[in-house]
């Protein structure tokens, strides 16, 4: 599953196993093999939650920040 989040004036993709919207908290939460690349940054985890306004991100679970 993939998803372009806009972030900065900047597109960052976002994959991952399952993707699913929460409504009431307005996240996008991500499981299984996340990874979010763009912005000069690679990041992978297991799993990760994302405001929908692309603003914030959390990562939870064997994260890995790589930056050139």
């Amino acid at each position: 599953m993939a998803a372009t989040v806009v972030a900065a004036a900047e597109q960052m993709r976002l994959t991952s196993d399952t993707l699913q919207y929460d409504p009431s908290r307005g996240a996008v939460v991500a499981s299984g093999n996340v990874k979010v690349v763009g912005r000069g940054a690679e990041i992978t985890s297991d799993e990760g939650e994302f405001d929908s306004q692309g603003v914030r991100s959390w990562f939870r679970k064997s994260v890995l920040a790589l930056w050139p």
